[in-house]
């Protein structure tokens, strides 16, 4: 009895660490690509930002097939879609290693996307099923510092790829963590089931699919002369049609696709809004300063990976703090005081020149990931506030695919800016068109303050392992 006590202590000490793999495979990959467009555009004889194509159709093939990994865990057992997921973000890595053009490598990093789609929100399903409700921040925290090893070893191992390598390795070089993973989900992924699932609205998983693919491909073609002006159009406006839809379809459904009584949740409601206006300003920071000294400054991958590094290892370094700091002041405080912080660092990023301020530029940035990851975490946290046990999968699922949307729309937006004041500049990049980016983004990120005022102070106290009462 003792030895079958200790062997499941073990695996649960084990299984946080699995799903920190997959969030490591993850943010490496996407660290790593961000310092690689340049490179990868010559190689395929591509403008740089055609490739953010690459980038956001990863971004959003996660955000139409995460709200539909919820009920597959629930369906066919968490161990079992986990698994599949790292196979199949695996199988999308190794044909992005060996895509020979831009299409190849769109479609190569779909798969990998729908691997990823069912991968995160999973993972944090089964450490919610399986911990209790007191541990979970804690947890979030320890999986996001491991998680983060990716960003901080990202843009130095891209860099080094890329100046000694091919540029494949940065897709390659994911195989050997897509091993390990599924050994780790064999051995100590619990393979938990739901005893109440119920039947999937495929007509509105459709719909919101192809809507959610319309309006991003849209956003993400527009400008860059990818596909003429009127398809590009005709892509959004479809894709507002599929999203008109399937607001007219679930009116009439029992069961709709998205659960409408998640919204009945005050919390997650204002964490849904808030973290909207907040990742499309701040998911594109690292492509925009990749882009910006490669294009801009003409720095060599190298260089530009270690003047990202800052950002990453800030992100590192607020984790062992974060709960003390969050567990005082509480989540409505910190959202909201946090976003003008984050806000005022967008506005430094519009006045440094790392030509010129490179000391004050590695600060910033490094600040400006200790910010973001008070703001990240805090933002997982709330997406599971006052949730109920039956909505629990739904609400991780909806919650992560507007991330991956967000972050998507993220990417598009800023390049569309970034195309606009690159025309007006006599199609010629300096970098000024990237700091009126960054002024743009510093802007729209104070909205979400509003958003976060709203919660009650109270709201996240029990997932921090406090209990009050206050009002």
């Amino acid at each position: 009895m003792k030895q079958n006590n200790s062997a499941i202590d073990f695996a649960r000490k084990i299984l946080p660490l699995t799903v920190a793999v997959a969030f490591f495979m993850n943010s490496l990959d996407a660290f790593v690509l961000n310092v690689a467009v340049p490179t990868i555009a010559n190689a395929f004889n591509q403008p740089p930002l055609r490739l953010k194509l690459a980038i956001t159709t990863y971004l959003l093939s996660m955000g139409v097939f995460i709200p539909v990994s919820g009920w597959l865990a629930d369906r066919f057992g968490s161990r079992n879609i986990f698994g599949f997921a790292i196979f199949l973000f695996g199988l999308g890595s190794l044909a992005c290693g060996f895509s020979q053009n831009i299409f190849e490598l769109v479609i190569a990093r779909l798969i990998q996307g729908v691997g990823g789609a069912m991968m995160l929100p999973v993972g944090r399903l089964i450490l919610n099923q399986v911990f209790p409700r007191s541990e979970i921040f804690k947890l979030m925290a320890m999986i996001a510092m491991i998680g983060l090893l990716g960003p901080a070893a990202g843009p130095v191992l891209g860099g080094i790829i890329i100046t000694y390598t091919s540029w494949r390795w940065i897709f390659l070089i994911n195989i050997p963590f897509v091993i390990i993973g599924l050994v780790l989900v064999a051995y100590y992924v619990p393979n938990l089931k739901s005893e109440n699932i119920k039947k999937l609205d495929w007509i509105g998983f459709i719909l919101v699919g192809l809507g959610i693919a319309c309006l991003g491909f849209g956003f993400s073609a527009l400008g860059q002369q990818a596909l003429p002006i009127f398809p590009e159009l005709l892509l959004i406006l479809f894709g507002i049609v599929f999203i008109l839809l399937y607001y007219f379809h679930q009116k009439n459904r029992q069961h709709p696709f998205i659960n409408k009584s998640i919204f009945k949740i005050p919390s997650y409601k204002i964490a849904i809004i808030g973290t909207t206006n907040f990742r499309i300003s701040t998911v594109s920071v690292s492509f925009l300063i990749a882009l910006m000294c490669q294009l801009a400054l003409n720095l060599s991958p190298l260089k530009t990976a270690l003047i990202l590094t800052p950002f990453p290892l800030g992100l590192i370094a607020s984790k062992p703090f974060l709960q003390r700091i969050v567990g005082r002041i509480g989540l409505r405080k910190l959202l909201v005081f946090n976003t003008f912080i984050v806000s005022f660092f967008l506005l430094m990023f519009s006045l440094l020149n790392p030509s010129g301020h490179l000391y004050l530029l590695l600060i910033t940035l490094f600040l400006y990931g200790v910010s973001l990851s008070f703001q990240n975490t805090s933002l997982q946290t709330l997406n599971v506030v006052n949730a109920k046990p039956e909505l629990l999968s739904q609400m991780i699922s909806f919650a992560n695919a507007m991330q991956q949307l967000t972050s998507s729309f993220s990417i598009a937006i800023s390049a569309l800016f970034l195309e606009l004041f690159y025309y007006l500049n006599n199609s010629h990049f300096s970098i000024n068109e990237f700091h009126h980016v960054f002024l743009i983004n510093a802007f729209i990120i104070l909205f979400s303050a509003i958003s976060f005022s709203k919660l009650r102070a109270q709201d996240g106290q029990e997932l921090l392992g406090h209990h009050n009462n206050k009002k």
